[in-house]
């Protein structure tokens, strides 16, 4: 969410607010499935629970592959096909409080087993049911990294692992220098060309496929000045001791999700 509280801390709950989501279809749909299931909750004999979940990243303990269409995989093949890496993610974006996906299953299998604690066989709510089902509201939490760090701690990490992949080095350059050479490698032929054959813009989305996330990215740079909001996480640490008890984030699991992208790319 690139907008969501001027508090910029984001509480446990459902926010009905003009300014909660982002400007972008995805955020705008998960905004209203928040919407729908809070009100089946007050409406019906039910009880909901909702999972904001950020960043889904590749596995630590074992070999796990990412989503490679997502917009963090896209940025790394991208940049190593244009040689530079960007400077900043924005505001939201460079704050690195992914999820590894072995570690994220655990929690919201803890989160799910915390919520029936407080409902019978039924689904009915039993005494000591938390303050937003006994006002027939749905849980909200926030399963993230309890301990991120900032882009600017890991760009270096990844530039020098991606420099291994390339011929030359991947230098880091501001973000509206990689966006434009995103957007020259994707139209590398000359202005006389009137359109691609389907194979050649096949191969070039292979990689370069950033190009598919530009206003992604360009939203992204917008938001370099603006605050981060901060996603409260008291009721999720509670629920669930995998999320209390994960290490801060390793340098270790940065190269080894490089590595892996770049091996399956």
């Amino acid at each position: 969410m690139f907008n969501s509280s001027d508090s910029m801390r984001i509480p446990e709950q459902v926010i009905y607010a003009q300014t909660t989501t982002g400007p972008n279809g995805y955020a705008e749909s998960n905004y209203v499935a928040e919407l729908l299931l809070d009100y089946a909750a007050q409406k019906l004999p039910i009880t909901t629970s909702i999972a904001r979940i950020g960043q889904v990243a590749g596995a630590v303990h074992h070999t796990g592959s990412w989503d490679m269409t997502g917009w963090f995989p896209s940025l790394i093949r991208s940049s190593l096909h244009v040689g530079t890496l960007p400077y900043s993610l924005g505001a939201t974006f460079g704050r690195i409080d992914w999820l590894p996906v072995d570690v994220l299953t655990g929690v919201l299998v803890e989160i799910a087993l915390s919520d029936l604690k407080d409902t019978d066989y039924e689904g009915h709510l039993v005494h000591n049911s938390n303050a937003e089902m006994a006002r027939n509201r749905s849980r909200v939490y926030h399963p993230l990294h309890p301990h991120p760090v900032m882009w600017k701690a890991v760009r270096g990490v990844v530039a020098e692992e991606l420099s291994s992949f390339s011929v030359h080095p991947i230098e880091i350059n501001f973000l509206y220098s990689w966006l434009a050479n995103v957007r020259q490698a994707a139209h590398p032929m000359s202005d006389s060309a009137q359109s691609w054959a389907e194979e050649d813009l096949e191969a070039s989305l292979l990689v370069n496929p950033a190009v598919k996330w530009l206003d992604f990215f360009e939203e992204m740079l917008r938001s370099q000045d603006q605050k981060a909001n901060i996603l409260e996480m008291v009721k999720t640490l509670e629920a669930s001791p995998k999320l209390r008890s994960l290490p801060k984030f390793k340098i270790e699991w940065m190269q080894k999700w490089i590595r892996e992208l770049m091996e399956s790319s």
